[in-house]
């Protein structure tokens, strides 16, 4: 019952402020140097990238606070991005939940700490092959063709800070 009420009220505060939906357009660098989307990030401690895949079972479905370094941001929007563990080089794609908002599309190489839902998703051939379109969209490189079903770790943040 807790966590039902928790995710309606996080879900109410979420669509009611106009001024999480930022949409990718031009970023100021705040004064602390943090770039912050959505929702303000809880006081508990960040898990590593591996630490919530080795746990994926346990953390499915959940909400989990994690950080890791950006490996890729989709080019056309910002609507989603890919953090890694820099040991392990696992990785988790973060988007937001409900797509209230964008990250920068040259954030490749940040450090980010992002809070939302767990998930392991199996992914078809063609969503496969549209998140890899977007993640070349202007780059002038070219798309890799997605052959099969693939699965991958998720999450459907409620906020983010990314930091240089």
């Amino acid at each position: 019952m807790r966590m039902g009420l928790l995710l309606f009220l996080m879900f109410t505060v979420f669509t009611a402020t106009d001024t999480l939906a930022d949409q990718g357009g031009p970023t100021s660098q705040p004064a602390d140097g943090i770039i912050r989307r959505g929702l303000p990030l809880s006081k508990k401690a960040p898990l590593s990238v591996a630490k919530v895949i080795a746990e994926a079972k346990k953390h499915a479905g959940n909400y989990v606070k994690v950080t890791g370094a950006v490996k890729s941001v989709c080019k056309k929007k910002g609507c989603w991005f890919v953090i890694k563990d820099p040991k392990s080089n696992e990785e988790i794609r973060i988007t937001s939940l409900g797509y209230k908002f964008f990250v920068p599309k040259d954030c490749e190489g940040q450090t980010a700490t992002v809070e939302g839902q767990f998930e392991v998703k199996t992914m078809s051939v063609a969503e496969g092959q549209h998140l890899e379109d977007d993640r070349v969209e202007g780059t002038g490189k070219k798309a890799k063709k997605v052959t099969k079903t693939s699965q991958e770790y998720r999450l459907a943040s409620v906020g983010v800070e990314l930091k240089k």
